[in-house]
């Protein structure tokens, strides 16, 4: 609940924004500068190894049949039990007792960071926002912890197929409030954990997803996948561990909304990733600007 109230702190008297053109923008941006063979979509890692060149080297194999690919450095930026699971793969190979040792200690870390089913459902029922059009704002937060749990959300309270139950934070987004233009004759709006089933005549899309939850051992253990920018000193964390020390072991980085300070949202992505870029390239010496 702090890390909520942090939220509400931080974004008080500012708006909230989506990328207008859409995530399919964001990814050609980002892919631009990349050369099209050295992208591998719907490829499953099937083998992680340690390299008999270096041990600071990384070779990832992704099918069978081909040959595994040579990485200095690796990138998971995925779930903290997914990338878990792939470490488990590397762990299983190490030849030494104390290297298999310290790697399931990035494992057993990665483990603090639990989960829960999310749903997002975009719409246009304004049955979700508040009724006085003057409380309505960008991000509507609704929860409703007086009713009875057999009226929200299904029989015994549980959920269903399009709910979350009731002990859940509904959360609304009206995204055309700014980009009007995605409002064409009524509002454009984003609900994550719907409580209140939305009218399924006006829902657009809806999907399901996990979401990393704060935790008081998820906050214990993420300094030390915490990475510092290039012009902020590391200072040290508890027990005398040096923040980030789970980062770059064996050249494998992590980012992720779980990696990061805060609820976990795709703001924490951006500044996981921006931390693992600064320190790759100070690996390599390379000097890297971040013009934001």
């Amino acid at each position: 609940m702090l890390s909520l109230a942090e939220y509400i702190v931080g974004t008080f008297g500012a708006s909230h924004y989506v990328v207008s053109t859409g995530v399919k923008e964001v990814v050609a941006r980002l892919s631009a500068p990349l050369q099209p063979s050295h992208i591998h979509l719907s490829s499953a890692i099937t083998s992680m190894t340690p390299s008999p060149k270096s041990s600071s080297l990384t070779l990832l194999q992704f099918s069978s049949t081909e040959p595994p690919i040579l990485f200095s450095h690796v990138v998971l930026a995925t779930q903290a039990n997914q990338a878990a699971s792939l470490l488990r793969l590397l762990r299983d190979t190490l030849p030494s007792a104390n290297d298999r040792k310290a790697e399931q200690e990035r494992i057993d870390a990665l483990g603090a960071f639990e989960y829960a089913p999310c749903l997002v459902v975009n719409h246009r029922d304004e049955s979700l926002l508040p009724t006085n059009l003057r409380d309505r704002r960008d991000l509507n937060l609704t929860s409703f912890p007086a009713l009875s749990p057999t009226s929200l959300s299904g029989p015994g309270g549980k959920g269903t197929e399009h709910t979350l139950p009731p002990t859940a934070i509904q959360s609304t987004h009206i995204l055309s409030r700014t980009h009007p233009h995605l409002g064409t004759g009524s509002s454009l709006l984003q609900t994550t954990n719907p409580i209140v089933r939305v009218d399924p005549m006006l829902v657009l899309s809806e999907t399901w997803y996990e979401r990393a939850k704060v935790t008081q051992r998820s906050k214990a253990v993420l300094p030390r996948f915490m990475l510092d920018n290039l012009k902020t000193k590391s200072p040290k964390g508890k027990l005398g561990l040096r923040r980030g020390d789970l980062q770059g072991q064996r050249g494998v980085y992590f980012v992720g909304s779980w990696c990061a300070e805060g609820i976990p949202l795709l703001e924490g992505c951006v500044q996981s990733a921006e931390r693992v870029v600064s320190a790759i390239a100070k690996a390599e010496g390379a000097e890297v600007s971040i013009p934001f």
